[in-house]
């Protein structure tokens, strides 16, 4: 089963999804002899938050590194996360934001000496989320184009099995390469830190840890700020009152909720258990629909509609429990800082052809993300 099938906006026009109304009707919804989806809120943060019983164990089969904490249980995933915790504390992000406002604030002097239409995706989008991973994990600035490539084939669709399969072995050695550097010339980067603090870790590990960490940190980043930006663009009424500076964290907050671009997350039953009044038994397979979850309501007061006045802002799109994303912050940062900066370099900013921007959306992706944001000012 395609976890994109499980639930999220299709266009960007701020109506109900289908999907969500589909997967709305009730807490859980069995959708195969062996596969459940659950929509509720609480629901979903019980499945989430329940390891023993929810396994997140599922083997990832384009991963060839050796160990993907992302996709394990406790100990090992206690192990990892513990060592990486220091890497996305507040006063770490707030130490990476000004390399990250350096960064945007080149790409949109570079964007403002560019004739229109812009294409904020090329030119914006990608460049800044590699940059931050760039900046965290230490990958040269030089070596974009090629992360892109295998960013691409990671979350395509079309791709073939054995041509993901390769680009992770690429990106594997690649990444163990980068660490076999760290240790030899010791930088201000993650796997230097992270080899420092943990000297019980092989280098076979750091390299599956940082690849876990490179593969996280792009694909889902960069669809959720294309996706928004293409969003907010699609409503030009209300650019000014989302785009001052004391709107822009909830708008982003409720950007995230509201369009829900990672639509699901995996869990497989570990033992026989009643869900919901549900039987789910052990092998079943076990869909947490993000999207739905956040529309529940039972927990939100008017969630068909984006509201960035909401008092009940709450989402799970950043999973919760001992799977809580680490990048949420520096994610959520980048974000705020594009918009900040894109309110201040181009006021008048616009969709081009605002009536095509439906067919900006990759159909191609297993994650809700934009190919194209032509724009001009």
């Amino acid at each position: 089963m395609d976890a994109s099938a499980v639930g999220g906006p299709q266009d960007l026009s701020f109506l109900p999804s289908p999907e969500i109304r589909k997967w709305g009707g009730g807490p859980i919804t069995r959708y195969a002899k062996n596969v459940w989806i659950v929509s509720g809120y609480k629901e979903a943060r019980a499945v989430l938050s329940d390891p023993v019983r929810f396994s997140s164990s599922i083997t990832n089969p384009y991963a060839p590194q050796r160990y993907d904490f992302i996709l394990s249980d406790p100990p090992g995933h206690t192990r990892v996360r513990k060592a990486l915790m220091p890497e996305f504390t507040t006063s770490r992000v707030a130490q990476l934001r000004p390399s990250l406002e350096a960064r945007v604030e080149a790409l949109f002097g570079e964007i403002s000496r560019k004739s229109p239409p812009v294409d904020l995706i090329e030119h914006l989008v990608r460049p800044a989320v590699y940059g931050m991973s760039a900046r965290l994990l230490g990958l040269p600035a030089s070596d974009y184009a090629r992360f892109n490539r295998w960013a691409h084939l990671f979350e395509s669709k079309s791709a073939s099995a054995d041509a993901k399969h390769e680009a992770g072995l690429e990106l594997f050695e690649y990444i163990s390469a980068l660490v076999a550097h760290a240790k030899e010339h010791p930088g201000d980067n993650l796997p230097t830190r992270l080899m420092a603090r943990n000297p019980d870790f092989t280098d076979e590990e750091t390299a599956s840890i940082v690849t876990s960490l490179a593969v996280a940190g792009f694909n889902p980043p960069k669809g959720l700020i294309g996706v928004g930006l293409l969003a907010l663009l699609q409503r030009p009424e209300r650019l000014g009152e989302c785009l001052t500076e004391q709107a822009i964290p909830a708008v982003v907050q409720e950007l995230i909720r509201y369009l829900a671009t990672v639509p699901a997350i995996c869990r497989l039953a570990t033992t026989d258990i009643q869900l919901a009044s549900h039987d789910v038994q052990k092998g079943d397979f076990v869909y947490v629909s993000l999207a739905a979850a956040g529309r529940d309501s039972r927990e939100f007061h008017d969630m068909e509609n984006f509201d960035i006045h909401r008092s009940d802002l709450r989402h799970l799109q950043f999973g919760h429990g001992i799977h809580h994303c680490l990048g949420k912050a520096l994610t959520e940062t980048l974000f705020e800082i594009i918009l900040t900066q894109m309110s201040r370099r181009f006021p008048t900013i616009a969709l081009h052809q605002p009536k095509a921007s439906p067919h900006y959306l990759s159909q191609d992706s297993n994650y809700h993300s934009a190919d194209y944001i032509p724009v001009c000012w």
